[in-house]
Order: structure tokens, then sequence, then C-alpha cells
């Protein structure tokens, strides 16, 4: 897969899901910034990556899925990493929270 497929997927579709062993072909795309990464403890790892310029982020859902999703801002790709980080984090103490990743 190379950038411009995967940015051509992402743009016709608002979350793109794909089988998890692309995650290492896709972090190994040419222009690739990792510009943060977080450890869910429960679903992987959670990063955002910058691609010349277009925020994406990438996640692991529950069912080994790798789920990828443009953001408009980097101030939006944080806030969206810092409460999905406080959904793992009720979800570790036993809330019964789920996380919706296809919406």
């Amino acid at each position: 897969m190379n950038f411009d497929d995967l940015i051509k997927n992402l743009e016709n579709k608002r979350i793109l899901i794909l089988k998890e062993a692309l995650l290492q072909e896709i972090l190994k795309l040419k222009n690739l910034k990792i510009v943060r990464e977080e450890e869910t403890h429960i679903s992987g790892k959670i990063r955002i990556i910058e691609i010349n310029k277009v925020l994406i982020i990438q996640e692991i859902t529950l069912n080994h899925e790798l789920c990828l999703r443009i953001m408009k801002s980097l101030n939006k790709a944080i806030n969206f990493i810092d409460e999905r980080l406080s959904t793992y984090e009720k979800m570790w103490d036993g809330c019964g929270c789920k996380v919706d990743y296809y919406h």
C-alpha cells in the first residue's frame, strides 16, 4: 500500500478498517512521522501519525483490525486520543463501557 492509495481510501470513507497485519507496512511508509503514541493497555497502541502533512489516527480494534481515520487538526487528534484513553481507563476499571471504533 502506498501513501496515495491510503489517502484516497481514507478520503472516500470516514474510517478505514484494514487487517492488523498492514500496520507494519503503513508504519514503514516514506515521510511518516509518529506525532504521538500511547499504550492503551487494552487494545495495543494508539497513534497520531503524519504523512505529508495529513494527520491520521491509528488504532487497533478489539477484533484485531487496523482502524485509520483522518483528522482535520492536531488539536482534534489530541482530543480524540485523550477521550479514547479516558474510555480505556474506565474499561480497565470495569465500567462496562465500550469503544465504538466504527463511528
